[in-house]
């Protein structure tokens, strides 16, 4: 390249760039804006019309975040401190509705995560989030190599699907 590196190049060299590392310049652009695609899959099965996701932090993920991040076509996900409060704050969240249109999700439904812990009680907690209708489940963990991570993902990928 004439003026600058290839991404390969860029991000592969085994250090972090800042944005004033990085200098973007404009190219001709040869297709309308309408033909840009944002949509992306946060996983196989959870299609986003944007790539955006709120953080799981317990004053961030509240109803009216989750919703408006739903209504703009990505997600949030609602915190696991919120324990007692999380599944009604999902119902919350979905009921707040504006009209769906194309970008509200394939089906019609917003959509909204909640995170859970490695604890014995968010394994019931699952079961709750699920019947609210949580769209995703994160596991949220400030360590992720421990048997606690691991039995709590087997635990979900086997049990999950009894619950819906």
């Amino acid at each position: 390249m004439e003026d600058g590196f290839p991404a390969s190049k860029t991000f592969n060299q085994g250090y972090s760039l800042t944005y004033d590392d990085v200098i973007f310049l404009p190219h001709y652009i040869d297709f309308p804006t309408d033909a840009v695609s944002l949509s992306t899959r946060l996983s196989r099965n959870v299609p986003l019309s944007i790539p955006c996701v709120a953080s799981p932090m317990d004053t961030v993920s509240e109803p009216h975040m989750a919703a408006s991040m739903a209504a703009l076509g990505g997600l949030a996900i609602v915190h696991c401190n919120c324990t007692s409060q999380q599944a009604s704050i999902i119902r919350s969240a979905k009921s707040l509705r504006v009209p769906v249109t194309e970008s509200v999700g394939a089906d019609g439904e917003w959509m909204v995560g909640a995170a859970i812990g490695t604890r014995e009680s968010d394994r019931e907690r699952l079961e709750h989030l699920v019947k609210a209708g949580a769209n995703v489940v994160v596991l949220d963990s400030s360590q992720g190599n421990s048997m606690y991570q691991i039995e709590m993902i087997k635990f979900i990928k086997e049990d999950i699907s009894s619950i819906g």
